[in-house]
C-alpha cells in the first residue's frame, strides 16, 4: 500500500467539518455534492490526509481499493479468493466505518471482519 499526505491550503472561508462531509459525500453520494465543491475535491485526490490550519487534526482516508486488495488476500472455505464486486466493497467501506471502535480505529482486521459479512449475506 502507498501512503499519499497532501497538505491543503484552505481558502478564506472554507470550513475544514464541511469540507469533510463533501469529500465523504463525493466519494459515497456524489449527487449531494456541488459542482464547486467537485472542483475543488477533484484536486484533492482519493487518498488525503487533511490537516486543520492549527495542525491539530487528521483524518486517514481507506478507499474501495483497500477493501478489494484485502479481500484478494482473503480465501473462502474452498480455499478460493474472495472476489467482491464493487458495490459489495463499498458496502464492506461502509460497515466498516459504522461499527468501528473509536480506542482501536480502522485497521486490516476490521476491513476483513465487514468483508466477512458482507460475503455471508
Amino acid at each position: 500500500m502507498k501512503n499519499l499526505i497532501i497538505q491543503i491550503e484552505l481558502p478564506e472561508g472554507i470550513d475544514l467539518n464541511h469540507l469533510h462531509q463533501s469529500v465523504m459525500d463525493a466519494i459515497f453520494l456524489p449527487e449531494n455534492v456541488t459542482n464547486e465543491e467537485s472542483r475543488f475535491i477533484d484536486n484533492i485526490l482519493c487518498q488525503v490526509i487533511a490537516e486543520a490550519e492549527d495542525h491539530q487534526k487528521i483524518a486517514v482516508i481507506w478507499s474501495v481499493e483497500d477493501v478489494l486488495g484485502t479481500a484478494e488476500d482473503m480465501e473462502d472455505e474452498d480455499g478460493n479468493p474472495i472476489e467482491l464486486t464493487e458495490d459489495q466493497a463499498v458496502e464492506a467501506l461502509l460497515l466498516t466505518e459504522k461499527y468501528h471502535d473509536a480506542n482501536d480505529g480502522i485497521s486490516w482486521d476490521s476491513i476483513r471482519s465487514a468483508i466477512e459479512t458482507v460475503i455471508s449475506k
